[in-house]
């Protein structure tokens, strides 16, 4: 089986790099408060989550939902003359309809439970795995006699950030298609 890779646009390249950038303006943002009073921490820290969710609502304001009706005419197969091929058609469209539904339940039932485990256990191994990293960097920054630890803590958790958003979105975007590109 032959794939091809699909070639983002520019314009798809820059929405990635400017998520990833807030992401770590977000981060960086939110270590930085740690050097604030706790009151003034909160209050920084309430900001920051209540300006992503305003964001991230304008952002998606401007999608249309998916409409159920499409507008361009639907094109249909001729009936043919035989109606069992009629019914062998809708079968097959029915069992291939059926294995596009879920791949993995379809391929592998039994190890359905384990990518479920999994899929809940990376993001929690990674949030566990930062904040032990940032308690880390903090107390090796202080014992050293840094002037601002909280500051250099947050843009070493920045720029970790970033990296670690942008590779799987660059991935994620020049992930093989499943259908190969036809090139004349």
């Amino acid at each position: 089986m032959v794939t091809h890779m699909s070639v983002p646009a520019f314009g798809e390249y820059a929405k990635i790099v400017a998520a990833a950038a807030g992401d770590a303006v977000i981060s960086g943002a939110w270590v930085l408060a740690g050097e604030l009073p706790p009151r003034k921490r909160r209050l920084a820290r309430v900001g920051m989550t209540a300006m992503t969710a305003a964001i991230g609502a304008g952002l998606s304001a401007g999608l249309e939902p998916p409409s159920d009706e499409d507008p361009r005419p639907a094109m249909a197969d001729a009936p043919s003359i035989d109606p069992e091929e009629d019914e062998a058609d809708e079968q097959a469209d029915e069992q291939a309809d059926d294995r596009v539904a879920d791949p993995i339940e379809a391929q592998s039932p039994a190890l359905r439970p384990l990518f479920v485990i999994a899929a809940s256990g990376i993001p929690v191994a990674i949030m566990i795995g930062s904040s032990f990293l940032q308690k880390r960097w903090l107390a090796g920054l202080t014992s050293s006699g840094h002037p601002h630890p909280h500051r250099s803590l947050a843009v070493r958790v920045a720029a970790v950030a970033f990296a670690g958003t942008l590779v799987p979105r660059l991935l994620e975007a020049w992930a093989p298609s499943s259908t190969p590109e036809v090139r004349p």
